[in-house]
């Protein structure tokens, strides 16, 4: 046979072959179309049935009823402006209080001179707590030192307030600090002491010694211990026959006076039920 010969042979027998190869390809890919239309089918149908029941369950579901007002659910919690301390201990100063020291319940107001929302405390519901309770023998009320360290002159408020509380004015000049916020800084503060009627060098030299910081330390101290983080927080305690106190009751921030009454009746109460049960 010649080359030409088999050359035409060799090209017919590849022909063929490659027919037979695309032939077999072809019956693959219709065996697997025919597969994905089944799948498809089969998934139409499952489809079918999930939208005849969610039209079931739209039918048969109850009437809407008429809009009524929320109820509060009993399981949701209140935060109350209230919070409760359980009978801490502490020791009672008679620096810097006011009120009978025959009292039942102490109020301690840890403050800072150039806070404004202390100053706001201090004309809202502070007048109310000191006709109210103060006034009528009910609370001893006390102020304690807590210094906010970004108010770079409450240090030397803190020492001149007590060096006035040496003189019998530390009431004064706690109101006029907080009357006068925002005007007086650490090197005016003491010369302004004279509208109260105190000696402007006395209590400068008096400032200027420094002892007043440890008194001041122990009551940040103190703060720290019933939780405060910030000013004004009033602390309020019961008093014990043997003039020990225990703290009940903690409220944060200048709170309208209701709140403070409130927690005052609280711990005036604990107070008279502890008496009773002592009989």
């Amino acid at each position: 046979m010649d080359l030409r010969r088999i050359a035409v042979v060799a090209m017919t027998v590849m022909s063929t072959a490659g027919v037979a190869l695309a032939d077999s390809r072809t019956d693959r890919q219709l065996d697997e179309i025919s597969k994905q239309l089944k799948d498809l089918a089969n998934g139409q149908a499952e489809l079918k049935k999930e939208i005849q029941d969610l039209k079931t369950q739209i039918n048969t579901r109850p009437a809407p009823q008429p809009m009524t007002a929320a109820r509060p659910q009993a399981n949701v919690a209140v935060t109350s402006p209230i919070e409760t301390l359980n009978n801490l201990p502490y020791t009672m100063l008679d620096d810097r209080t006011t009120g009978s020291k025959d009292a039942r319940v102490v109020v301690l107001e840890f403050s800072d001179f150039q806070c404004g929302f202390c100053a706001n405390y201090h004309k809202n519901a502070f007048p109310s707590v000191m006709n109210e309770y103060v006034a009528t023998g009910k609370v001893r009320y006390g102020f304690r030192d807590f210094p906010i360290p970004s108010h770079k002159d409450e240090l030397k408020f803190a020492q001149v307030a007590r060096c006035a509380d040496e003189k019998g004015r530390f009431w004064a000049a706690h109101d006029y600090f907080f009357t006068k916020l925002g005007s007086l800084n650490s090197d005016n503060v003491t010369s302004q002491m004279a509208t109260l009627g105190l000696d402007a060098a006395e209590l400068g030299a008096c400032a200027a010694k420094g002892d007043k910081m440890a008194g001041i330390s122990r009551d940040g101290s103190d703060g720290l211990r019933f939780g405060i983080r910030g000013t004004p927080a009033i602390v309020i305690g019961i008093v014990d026959k043997d003039k020990s106190v225990k703290m009940v009751r903690l409220v944060r921030g200048a709170k309208p006076f209701a709140v403070f009454k409130t927690a005052i009746d609280e711990a005036l109460k604990l107070a008279d039920e502890k008496t009773v049960a002592a009989k």
